[in-house]
């Protein structure tokens, strides 16, 4: 069986609030391979580290991220929603997880807010962690403007369902070279077919444990879950 990479979705976000330091510290401790955390930008133009595009799921706040500043944004508490134990987690920024992890993992950045790259790739560049991260997101825009800001951050499409024959020449043209592909829509076909055109691929999110397997055994190159932990298990075994 082929070594497998273990992502931390949003951090070891199974038994910790998502995207938070805590969650990320964690995830370094276990010996993850990759830490998986979402980008957004605040209305003082902060990156911070958040999935949604507003605070309500996962703070005691409300508003869009958006058109809040980072200091308002931390008035709130990014844990409680998970446990009264991590009431004094807050939003961090990506400043700050860079810190943290301090290249003892790689990290898998996901862009979700459009017109955020080039501050992205400028605070990468200041960190000089170019070969701690890779860049994905949904809108291949978002990718092809980091490849041109930045061709030597290795660049990720994420997808619920992979066209192969539809955006394989465009993603290798662009120099985008792995997708992350929802695992209800990756099979080993479409695996082996992925891998024949060079491309790595990363399927999200398996948390159970009958599916990590089933992926193992087809040889996938990367498992994104919540449950970091019982993968690092299965791989051990």
């Amino acid at each position: 069986m082929k070594s497998t990479l273990i992502v931390a979705h949003r951090g070891l976000s199974s038994l910790y609030p998502e995207n938070t330091l805590i969650s990320f510290k964690k995830a370094v401790e276990l010996g993850v391979d990759m830490i998986e955390l979402d980008v957004h930008c605040t209305k003082d133009r902060e990156l911070v580290v958040i999935h949604d595009s507003s605070i309500n799921r996962t703070t005691d706040g409300k508003g869009k991220v958006n058109q809040l500043t980072l200091r308002e944004l931390r008035k709130y508490s990014a844990g409680r929603w998970f446990s009264e134990e991590f009431e004094e987690e807050r939003i961090p920024t990506l400043q700050e997880v860079f810190e943290l992890v301090d290249k003892k993992t790689k990290l898998q950045i996901e862009i979700k807010q459009p017109g955020i790259e080039k501050s992205l790739i400028d605070l990468v560049e200041e960190y000089e962690i170019l070969n701690n991260v890779l860049c994905g997101s949904f809108n291949l825009k978002s990718i092809i403007e980091v490849r041109k800001l930045n061709p030597l951050i290795p660049t990720l499409f994420i997808t619920s369902s992979f066209d192969l024959e539809k955006m394989k020449k465009v993603l290798l043209t662009e120099g985008i070279n792995m997708v992350a592909i929802e695992l209800n829509g990756l099979s080993l076909s479409l695996l082996r077919a992925c891998h024949s055109y060079g491309f790595v691929v990363d399927a999200w999110t398996v948390n159970e444990e009958k599916k990590m397997k089933e992926f193992l055994e087809m040889g996938v190159d990367l498992i994104t879950t919540n449950y970091a932990q019982r993968l690092k298990k299965l791989l051990e075994q």
